[in-house]
């Protein structure tokens, strides 16, 4: 079994663009996620493309702290904390 856990990182930049209307952004980031992606020769011509499968929310595991950082950042905006 693989033992390494995902872990969550939420960011929050806070700016003032020229027009001085405040803006924030929320970025949720997935690091040490379980699902593997493939990456697989599409011909035997070196110059081609590989065949790229990121297999992102392949893993219930990944998809379920991501909607967790969801939930987090949605509560911040709303409520102005997070639990």
């Amino acid at each position: 079994t693989n033992d390494v856990r995902p872990i969550l990182k939420v960011f929050f930049d806070f700016s003032v663009p020229s027009n001085d209307d405040g803006v924030f952004t929320i970025i949720t980031l997935l690091c040490g996620q379980q699902a593997r992606g493939s990456i697989r020769l599409s011909s035997k011509d070196p110059g081609s493309k590989p065949i790229i499968d990121h297999a992102f929310l392949d893993n219930e595991l990944d998809v379920a702290v991501l909607a967790e950082a969801c939930r987090i950042a949605h509560e911040v905006v709303m409520k102005g904390r997070g639990t």
